[in-house]
């Protein structure tokens, strides 16, 4: 886990080292034990350098970045390292191959590096350390740009090979790691976050604001949809792709996977199958995941996921595990009992967080610059206190339940786009099933939605009151998109536009920010691409059944976890009392509005602004990057009153925080 930046120029001009230099030191709270530097020059040949604060030994061992004089070079990159697999002076980046001819800037990790390198010593290949990223390379000398497929992991790379004069762009199959890109019309820039592209004065002097994506975020919450960002001209690398780099970037990507967009029948998967095969494929997920060189936890809410993932964990690593729960005061919101029963049938080293307070307007100028785009809750800052909590406690890894909604059905929302591919399919029965008793109490509403849903879909004419009060919102912006191109009848297709590209997108990108700002490493069990396979091709009917959302993963896990965790009949989740919260800070909320320089929202009136959280994030967002209003920023933490007693580990991003 690392962040990385790079640089390359089609026009032969020299890359400066004071600006690979910037574009580093701007994601530096992403990893600081260690920094280097590789500069390319015409013949694609690369040349490391170590920087300020690389690692002693690498500091005696390479030429600083400061002593590069004479030769042109047309390229640079730059890697910040968060220390998690071979903490040596060996896994040291960008990495270098013995004979000098490839090199590799790679952000993120290979679960199977372990099976790749037993793999690829057969084939002949020697290894001079225990990384994971010489694998990532080795595997790249032999087997090219097919090296992708073979990767279970999580990645952002950038890969230069001298013999071919090219240097290959990668990003994972989910796109759990972010690769931000800029493209001017004599060089490429590329970054792990998109404050380090900011750095460069082409970028910064020329970028405004997306109204498109604007008007979806608006409307519908959407964010980070086909590849976008707030900035208008800096892109997402897509994931599950490539791309091949020579004299010029085509701005043409290779897919190299994709997500099922179809779903098997009954008649092809049993129940049995379905079971045993999620059952395999998570323990495997789960067990190659704690593979780690420092302290790794498994995030433990008492809900199902969570619960499943340390079983798993439990049973995979034959030790103790380490897990983390968090407490809530309020009955209604509180798994901790649940989760105890876990820890007590695992026997696991259990820890319990108090529910965190946040001084989140104390914190409000580096959170926005770490966030970097707006974004939905404040509740992301609240997630983050749970990790900065156990980083303090010594935790670098740990293991999270995300996705496993998104793969089998679990929200509320699902339910009638499951109960309208039953009607597609024609099965009736499952579609009475749900009728009799579901895990939201729909009651009457899980008769009628589904055909309220169809209607509006149909006929473009928005019948309840939130989605006609959000598009009237949005009948205000000066560009307008069409939001019916991301709204899908069946399940099928509205899971697959979720999983990659409607909401997972953006809870990765959101979170990574988040939990890298700390630093910590999140590890994703249900993003497994092999499950990912699986979960999406199988019948929509699996996934709600009887009421039962989610109930083929129930039935998968139901032998290993307690019958009241699998079964029980209200779902939770982490709370954030918005109302209470902006009751609290209407006084913050009204400034924020009142004194808004943002030509973007001057037809909304401030009363429909001030309780919309999306929108003031984006005056925020724009008050910050566009503006650069720090005086608000500054009132705003002042109005909040004093700090409270602070956190026993201060975040690395607070801590380097260019703003002080």
């Amino acid at each position: 886990m690392c962040g990385i930046a790079g640089v390359i120029r089609f026009d032969g001009a020299n890359v400066s080292a004071s600006l690979i230099k910037a574009m580093g030191r701007a994601i530096k709270h992403r990893g600081d034990d260690d920094l280097g530097y590789v500069l390319l020059n015409s013949s694609s040949v690369p040349h490391p350098f170590c920087g300020e604060d690389s690692d002693e030994a690498i500091r005696h061992s390479l030429p600083g970045l400061d002593t590069v004089t004479g030769e042109a070079y047309t390229a640079a990159f730059c890697h910040r390292r968060f220390s998690i697999i071979d903490l040596s002076p060996g896994g040291h980046q960008p990495f270098l191959d013995q004979s000098g001819k490839y090199s590799i800037t790679f952000n993120g990790e290979i679960y199977n590096y372990i099976e790749l390198r037993d793999e690829l010593s057969k084939l002949g290949h020697s290894f001079v350390t225990e990384s994971d990223t010489e694998v990532f390379l080795r595997s790249y000398i032999e087997w090219g740009t097919g090296c992708f497929k073979r990767l279970n992991g999580f990645w952002a790379a950038a890969i230069t090979d001298s013999e071919r004069k090219i240097t290959v762009l990668s990003r994972d199959r989910l796109g759990k790691k972010p690769l931000y890109y800029y493209q001017s019309n004599d060089a490429l820039y590329f970054a792990s976050e998109i404050k380090s592209l900011l750095e460069v004065p082409e970028i910064r002097n020329s970028v405004g604001v997306n109204e498109e994506l604007l008007y979806f975020w608006v409307t519908s919450g959407l964010r980070d949809i086909e590849n976008q960002t707030f900035f208008n001209g800096i892109r997402s690398f897509p994931a599950a792709n490539f791309a091949v780099i020579g004299e010029r970037f085509t701005g043409n990507f290779e897919r190299f996977w994709s997500v099922p967009d179809e779903r098997a029948s009954v008649r092809d998967i049993s129940v049995e199958e379905a079971k045993k095969q999620i059952y395999d494929i998570l323990l495997d997920s789960v067990k190659i995941r704690l593979r780690a060189d420092v302290p790794l936890c498994v995030e433990l809410s008492g809900g199902m996921d969570s619960s499943a993932l340390v079983a798993f964990a439990a049973i995979a690593s034959g030790k103790k595990i380490s897990t983390f729960t968090v407490r809530f005061p309020e009955k209604e919101w509180n798994e901790e009992p649940f989760a105890r029963k876990i820890a007590e049938q695992y026997n696991v080293n259990y820890n319990i967080i108090e529910n965190p307070s946040i001084d989140f307007w104390k914190t409000i100028s580096p959170f926005t610059y770490l966030e970097e785009e707006p974004y939905h809750s404040p509740n992301l800052n609240s997630n983050q206190a749970v990790w900065g909590a156990m980083r303090g406690q010594g935790m670098k890894v740990s293991l999270n339940g995300a996705a496993g909604d998104e793969l089998f059905a679990g929200y509320g929302n699902y339910f009638y786009n499951v109960q309208l591919e039953n009607l597609k399919n024609l099965q009736f029965s499952d579609f009475i099933g749900n009728l009799k008793w579901t895990e939201y109490d729909h009651k009457l509403k899980s008769f009628l939605h589904p055909l309220i849903f169809l209607f509006e879909q149909v006929s473009g004419v928005s019948l309840l009151k939130h989605r006609s009060e959000n598009k009237s919102l949005g009948d205000s912006l000066r560009v307008r998109g069409d939001i019916k191109r991301y709204q899908f009848l069946t399940a099928e297709k509205m899971l697959h536009s979720e999983l990659t590209n409607t909401k997972i997108p953006y809870w990765l990108s959101s979170g990574d920010k988040g939990y890298m700002g700390l630093p910590l490493e999140v590890r994703a069990p249900f993003l497994d691409y092999r499950i990912v396979e699986y979960a999406a091709a199988l019948p929509a009917s699996y996934l709600i059944k009887d009421g039962w959302h989610k109930w083929i993963f129930r039935k998968a896990v139901e032998d290993i976890l307690p019958a009241d965790v699998v079964w029980r009949r209200k779902k939770m989740g982490f709370p954030f009392p918005f109302e209470t919260f902006h009751a609290k800070n209407r006084a913050i909320f009204e400034k924020i509005v009142r004194e808004r320089d943002n030509p973007f929202l001057t037809s909304i009136p401030d009363e429909k602004i001030t309780g919309n959280w999306r929108l003031v994030s984006f005056i925020l967002w724009y008050e910050y990057f566009f503006n650069s209003n720090m005086k608000l920023f500054r009132e705003i933490e002042e109005m909040s009153g004093p700090a409270g007693a602070g956190e026993a580990y201060q975040p690395a991003y607070i801590k380097y925080y260019p703003g002080g």
